[in-house]
C-alpha cells in the first residue's frame, strides 16, 4: 500500500488501513506524484527478563503502515533493531533523584538518535534547534525539560505520532482500574467474597480462564483481563450497586466497537457515544475511590482522542501491540535464559541471528491434516445387544450414560441408515472421553473434567420429535457432558 485510498462505504468515508486515514492523504500531497509514502512504525517497551522481574532489556522494533493490518499484525513483519541502555542506579535514593532521571531520558534520547539518524543522511535536512523563542517553546510544550531529539525531525509531531493503544489504554489500562475500583467499591458494601464466589464457580469453558480464587489482579495478563470482561457483568449483577452492573455493560459495548476492522463516519459517532456513556457512568461511580480523583491521561486519551487518532491513521487494529508483547517472550525472555548472563545483549543478538539463518534454510515436512483427534477410551466393545446391556449395568455409569446406552442402538441405526450401510455385524465400538474436530473444537462426553464441569463449545440440531426426551433450548442440544 503506497498511495492514498478514499474508502467509502454505503456512501460514507471509511477508515481501515492507515493509507485511507488523513495523515496520509496531507503526506501524499506534500510530496512529488512520482514519489510514495512510507510509512515508518517504532515500538518501544522495556521488559523483564525473567520472573523476578530484577532484570530489564529495553528492545526496539520496526514495521511499516504500508504492509495490510492482517499481514502486519504477524511476528515476522517486525524486525528487531536492538536494545536501548538501561541505566543502573546504586540505590533507591539514587534512582529517584531528578539527576538520575534526567541522565535516563538523555540516554534515551541520544540511543533513539543513534538509531534513526541514517534515516535522514540522504535527502534529511540538518535542524537544530538555536533559536531563543523556539526553544522557551519547547520548554512549555515539553513534559520533561530535556531535548528531545524528534524536536529535531522537520514535519514531525512527535506527540500526534504516539498514538494510542488498545492493549495499554483498555485491557491493561482502564479496565484493570475499573477492576480494581470495583473490588474498593465491593468491600465498603461488604460484598466482595459474594463476588469471589460467583467468580470462583463459573464452570470451565474452552478458551475461558478460571479464576477459581477469585478477583486477584497480581501479573494478570491482558488477556485475562479480556476474560474478565466477559463475566463481571454478570458476576457484579443484583448487588445492590445502582450503575455497577450498568458500567460493564457500557464497557462491553465501547470495547466491541474499538475492535471494528472499519469505521463509517456514523459508527464514529456511535464509538464516541459509547465511550462517552461509559465515561459518565464510570466517572460517577469510582471518582471518589480513586485517590486522584481519576485524573489518568490514558482516560483523557481515549476520551478525547481516540476517535480524531481513527481519522488520522485509520482503525486501531492497525497500530494495536498485542503482537510486540509475544516478541518479548522471542527476542528477550528465552535468548535470556539461553545466556551466560555476561554481555546479555551481544548474546542475544547472535542467538536471534543464529535462529534467523537456521529458519530460512529449514525445510519442513509435510502434515497430513486430521480430522479428528481423540483422546482416552471409555468403552471398547463388540457391537451386540448383550454387550450394550452389561455396559448398561456398569455401577460407575451415572444417568446420563446409562441413558445413552438406552437410546445407543436406535441412534445407531439412524446413523448406517444415512450412511446407506445395511449391517454393522462384527463391528467393534469405541467410545472416547472427548474430541476435537477440525475447526479445533472440543466435544466432550463426559460431565467431569479434573473434578470441575466444562461445557463444550459446540450445538448440535435435533429432531422435532425427540425435543421431549433430551434436555434441549428451543430445538437446539448443547453438547452433554
Amino acid at each position: 500500500m503506497f498511495r492514498y485510498e478514499n474508502s467509502k462505504i454505503e456512501d460514507e468515508k471509511s477508515y481501515g488501513e492507515q493509507n485511507s486515514g488523513n495523515w496520509w492523504k496531507r503526506a501524499e500531497r506534500s510530496i512529488s506524484n512520482h514519489a510514495n509514502i512510507l510509512s515508518i512504525i517504532f515500538y518501544l517497551d522495556a521488559t523483564t527478563t525473567d520472573i523476578l522481574g530484577k532484570s530489564l532489556l529495553h528492545p526496539i522494533h520496526v514495521s511499516l503502515g504500508n504492509i495490510p493490518t492482517w499481514r502486519r499484525n504477524k511476528e515476522d513483519t517486525k524486525q528487531l533493531l536492538g536494545y536501548l541502555p538501561i541505566l543502573s542506579a546504586k540505590n533507591e535514593t539514587e534512582k529517584k533523584s531528578s539527576e538520575f532521571k534526567e541522565l535516563a531520558r538523555e540516554t534515551f534520547h541520544n540511543s533513539i538518535k543513534f538509531l534513526l539518524d541514517p534515516l535522514f543522511q540522504g535527502d534529511g535536512v540538518d535542524f537544530n534547534i538555536d533559536g531563543k523563542d523556539i526553544c522557551n517553546t519547547s520548554k512549555l510544550a515539553g513534559l520533561e525539560q530535556v531535548n528531545n531529539y524528534f524536536w529535531s525531525i522537520p514535519n514531525l509531531n512527535i506527540y500526534a505520532a504516539t498514538v494510542p493503544d488498545r492493549m495499554h489504554h483498555l485491557d491493561l489500562g482502564l479496565f484493570k482500574y475499573q477492576i480494581e475500583f470495583t473490588m474498593e467499591l465491593l468491600k465498603k458494601k461488604k460484598s466482595l467474597n459474594k463476588v469471589n464466589e460467583r467468580i470462583a464457580n463459573i464452570p470451565r469453558h474452552l478458551q475461558l480462564k478460571v479464576f477459581k480464587k477469585g478477583i486477584q489482579l497480581s501479573r494478570l495478563i491482558a488477556s485475562e483481563y479480556r476474560d474478565m470482561m466477559k463475566i463481571m457483568v454478570f458476576v457484579v449483577d443484583d448487588l445492590q450497586i445502582e450503575d455497577l452492573s450498568e458500567v460493564y455493560v457500557k464497557w462491553n459495548e465501547m470495547y466491541l466497537l474499538s475492535r471494528l476492522e472499519k469505521f463509517k463516519e456514523s459508527d464514529l459517532e456511535n464509538f464516541q457515544k459509547a465511550i462517552d456513556d461509559w465515561a459518565d457512568l464510570f466517572i460517577k461511580l469510582f471518582q471518589n475511590i480513586s485517590n486522584s480523583h481519576l485524573k489518568f491521561p490514558k482516560l483523557h486519551s481515549w476520551i478525547c482522542h481516540i476517535v480524531d487518532t481513527i481519522r488520522e491513521y485509520g482503525a486501531i487494529n492497525g497500530y494495536t501491540t498485542e503482537t510486540y508483547e509475544s516478541l518479548h517472550k522471542t527476542y528477550v525472555k528465552i535468548p535470556y535464559r539461553l545466556s551466560n548472563k555476561k554481555e546479555v545483549e551481544k548474546q542475544i543478538m547472535e542467538n536471534i541471528r543464529r535462529r534467523a539463518i537456521v529458519s530460512q534454510n529449514r525445510v519442513g515436512k509435510t502434515k497430513t491434516p486430521m480430522a479428528f483427534v481423540y483422546t482416552a477410551k471409555l468403552f471398547d466393545f463388540d457391537l451386540s445387544e448383550s454387550m450394550i446391556e452389561q455396559n448398561k449395568k456398569d455401577p460407575n455409569l451415572d444417568k446420563k450414560m446409562i441413558k445413552g446406552f438406552e437410546k445407543f442402538i436406535d441412534c445407531l441405526k439412524v446413523y448406517l441408515n444415512i450412511l446407506n450401510i445395511i449391517s454393522a455385524e462384527g463391528c467393534r465400538i469405541k467410545i472416547y472421553s472427548s474430541v476435537t474436530l477440525k475447526n479445533g473444537a472440543i466435544l466432550r462426553t463426559k460431565n467431569d473434567f479434573h473434578h470441575r464441569p466444562w461445557f463444550s463449545n459446540i450445538a448440535v440440531n435435533m429432531n422435532e420429535e425427540e425435543l421431549s426426551e433430551y434436555l434441549s433450548d428451543k430445538g437446539i442440544c448443547y453438547a452433554q457432558k
